[in-house]
């Protein structure tokens, strides 16, 4: 059972509240110094922060995940490779269920461009300190970027003293997915390999704002789960 209010936006306050954190039908962005300001009983909240890695292969759609929460204007046709590190700061609020309490989850995505993160070795320890949570980004039309991500979840899990930091898997392009050639044998294997369900993504850039809330809040869900499990009390 979730521990979220799932349907607390979907009323007049809710959709209010929520409005502090749309751009039209985009996430909005905050600079540095900017937070959300809450209407009402809410302007008082907890913000938690998290730090997320994005991981996958290069083509896999990584940057474009990102970008379509918050753009309108992504061409997947012409690739550029990231170049270093970036990092995108998204705000999210959740309603707990069994109490009137606000949260907001300010999520800090680390995305990393595969040619810097193997070139510069200082880059690898700097994205997995204090890191919270993983996400495995494959492309459906790709089987070995899929491949790489069971691979790399059998490495992880094998590695001694290694720290427990929950996995995201998402698919892209998925309204492709009748080119797949990805065996549905693999995806039982990766499903229950890392106890999780495969999120799945279209490569459409005018995703509805609700497609992207549920995603929003599955990662958010992951995130408290995390730190629930720890012994943390947000509250």
């Amino acid at each position: 059972m979730s521990s979220f209010d799932k349907n607390w936006f979907k009323n007049d306050y809710g959709s209010k509240v929520l409005q502090s954190f749309r751009q039209k039908d985009k996430i909005r962005i905050y600079g540095l110094i900017e937070k959300p300001t809450l209407p009402g009983s809410f302007t008082q909240y907890e913000e938690e922060k998290f730090k997320i890695l994005i991981l996958g292969r290069s083509f896999s759609g990584k940057t474009s995940f990102i970008n379509s929460f918050i753009s309108s204007k992504i061409n997947d046709k012409e690739y550029i490779e990231t170049p270093g590190i970036q990092i995108t700061n998204l705000y999210w609020p959740v309603k707990m269920v069994d109490c009137e309490k606000m949260m907001v989850f300010n999520l800090g995505f680390w995305d990393i461009g595969d040619s810097a993160f193997k070139k510069y070795t200082y880059i690898q320890p700097a994205s997995v300190e204090c890191l919270d949570c993983r996400i495995f980004i494959f492309s459906w039309i790709d089987k070995q970027s899929f491949i790489d991500i069971l691979n790399s979840l059998k490495q992880l899990e094998s590695e001694p003293n290694r720290e427990k930091i929950p996995n995201i898997i998402i698919g892209t392009k998925f309204d492709k997915v009748i080119h797949s050639e990805i065996d549905p044998k693999l995806i039982n294997e990766i499903e229950k390999f890392s106890s999780t369900r495969i999120i799945n993504f279209s490569s459409y850039v005018n995703q509805s704002f609700d497609q992207m809330s549920l995603i929003m809040n599955r990662i958010c869900e992951v995130l408290w789960d995390k730190k629930f499990s720890n012994g943390n009390k947000i509250f």
